[in-house]
């Protein structure tokens, strides 16, 4: 089984594939490397090795006439998206899988994806994910503190849009392709003081 994952930009992609076989563990695959990437990797070691044949020929060729032409200027194709993320999986007939894709800045549609290999002859690709970049929001209290409420209302909403909970650091993270303007409503659930709230955007182009 096959599966391809395709992105608007050149970053981290991970993939998690994990089979109905009990006994088969997780497989975690990445980070992936996109086809651009191992395309231009090979253009610029074939561009080597030219340049070596060419430097050892002149090297035998040194007694005779003096070549006097520029030197050949050889470039790599640019990396332009978009890219291509490739994987595979050897599945047994009849076994499920779920693959799910992951990303410090990619969004991906859908989220996770499964499928059922039937037959015995290669079922070929099964998995097509879109990875695109999206809004992040990421931040920690101090004291780190566990089991503190973080909502997160859109702007002139009554009621908030996702609540999470800080972990064991502190720390809390939201994801969203389409926020675009939103305020942060901090509640706490301990008995304590919260010295310091602290909160930062990661953003890319949303599409």
């Amino acid at each position: 089984m096959t599966g391809l994952i395709t992105t608007d930009k050149i970053l981290d992609v991970t993939v998690t594939i994990k089979s109905s076989i009990e006994s088969e563990p997780a497989l975690v695959l990445g980070p992936l490397r996109s086809l651009e990437e191992q395309r231009q990797e090979q253009q610029l070691q074939e561009i080597q090795l030219r340049r070596q044949e060419r430097e050892r020929r002149a090297a035998e060729e040194d007694g005779g006439a003096r070549d006097d032409s520029p030197p050949i200027q050889e470039k790599a194709d640019e990396l332009t998206g978009p890219f291509h993320y490739e994987f595979s999986y050897w599945a047994r007939a009849g076994e499920k899988i779920t693959v799910t894709p992951s990303s410090k800045e990619l969004l991906f549609y859908p989220p996770e994806v499964e499928a059922t290999i039937t037959g015995e002859s290669c079922p070929g690709r099964l998995v097509d994910i879109a990875g695109r970049a999206g809004l992040f929001l990421e931040g920690k209290v101090t004291p780190e503190l566990q089991g503190v409420e973080i909502s997160i209302t859109e702007r002139g909403a009554a009621a908030p849009l996702i609540t999470v909970a800080t972990n064991e650091m502190g720390a809390y993270r939201y994801e969203n392709h389409s926020l675009c303007a939103i305020c942060v409503i901090f509640t706490v659930l301990l008995s304590v003081m919260i010295t310091c709230v602290s909160f930062r955007f990661v953003c890319g182009r949303v599409l």
